[in-house]
């Protein structure tokens, strides 16, 4: 059974984890993903075939969107709230293996 201590808990992750999540473009999240894994810019831009200035642009506007100050709290904020979205391509959080 779920308690309103629960119900109140999950809408305040919402309110603030979920709708940072959802002002990511799809592609800053897959850069943010990337960026998990320990992915440099220039590794990620070959990844997504993209330029690696492109790269530093949607990292600059990760950070600005998480409300973060560095790609390292960036990476601390993911890991602590969303590790298991991180897991997967889609943020389904559904294992890419």
């Amino acid at each position: 059974m779920i308690t309103g201590g629960q119900w109140a808990r999950a809408f305040q992750w919402q309110q603030t984890v979920g709708a940072r999540w959802k002002r990511l473009t799809e592609r800053e999240r897959q850069v943010l993903r990337l960026m998990a894994q320990g992915l440099d810019n220039q590794a990620i831009a070959q990844a997504l075939h993209i330029t690696p200035k492109t790269v530093e642009c949607h990292v600059t506007r990760i950070l600005d969107k998480l409300g973060v100050h560095s790609r390292q709290e960036a990476l601390v904020w993911a890991h602590t709230h969303l590790a298991e979205l991180l897991l997967s391509s889609d943020g389904s959080g559904k294992s890419l293996t």
